[in-house]
């Protein structure tokens, strides 16, 4: 498989260790190097999000760390490049960024590095599940939480919904917030629906979203606004530039 990324580099950045193994690297495809998170995000497309954004700042004064976390949202694993241990220090106490120290001493050093960074993309890519089929039996299954439109809790089954299949399982909206609690894309808007903000096809007023394959509106909870207006910011101005076509 073929991982793709793109770099955000300083301009004082010189070809580090790491660099040169993943320059060399016929598993990573690089689709764009940029100076600035800001640069960055505007040539990102959320529907088809890198697997990782490598951040190569060395010059603290180009951009705080603060402001380059904001990268999250825009790819599958944030990876921070840096021989700054004041630096470590800042992104090891956020256990969704990923941190390559540097130097890089040896390829294999790198192959362990990336390993570790996949399996972690794997594990957040996946939900897997053991599933009611109706003939009364269960089967373990997986989907892609990227496939997911919306999760729907109906007594004490979840219907996990995507454009294709619905996944019933016994489970809770609790566990599936757990699970998916790194992610921007899935939120729960109300008591019995966590939706993704890729499968709202446009909003209703005062505060509903339709959903891609849900026949009615769903309303947001007041206890869930918050997070609701976070997430689907992005999403509004991406409809707002279809309508404008």
């Amino acid at each position: 498989m073929k991982y793709t990324c793109i770099i955000i580099r300083d301009k004082r950045v010189s070809n580090s260790s790491f660099n040169n193994y993943l320059n060399k690297d016929p598993n990573i495809e690089v689709s764009g190097t940029f100076t600035s998170a800001t640069e960055a995000i505007r040539s990102i497309d959320l529907n088809d999000k890198p697997d990782f954004i490598f951040v190569d700042i060395q010059d603290p004064s180009v951009e705080t760390i603060d402001a380059l976390t904001r990268l999250k949202r825009y790819t599958k694993a944030l990876v921070f490049i840096s021989s700054d241990k004041a630096q470590h220090q800042q992104v090891t106490d956020d256990n969704t960024i990923h941190l390559i120290p540097l130097p890089i001493k040896s390829k294999q050093q790198y192959d362990e590095i990336l390993k570790e960074i996949r399996m972690d993309i794997a594990t957040n890519t996946f939900i897997c599940m053991t599933v009611k089929l109706k003939k009364g039996s269960n089967e373990f299954t997986s989907c892609y939480f990227d496939d997911i439109t919306y999760i729907e809790s109906e007594g004490n089954y979840l219907h996990i919904h995507t454009d294709n299949n619905t996944y019933s399982l016994l489970s809770s909206l609790l566990d599936i917030e757990e699970q998916v609690k790194y992610r921007t894309d899935l939120v729960r808007i109300h008591k019995s629906f966590v939706i993704s903000i890729h499968a709202i096809e446009y909003f209703i007023k005062p505060l509903s979203v339709k959903i891609r394959g849900l026949k009615i509106p769903v309303p947001v909870g007041r206890s869930y606004q918050k997070k609701y207006h976070e997430a689907v910011k992005h999403r509004k101005i991406q409809l707002d530039q279809l309508s404008d076509k």
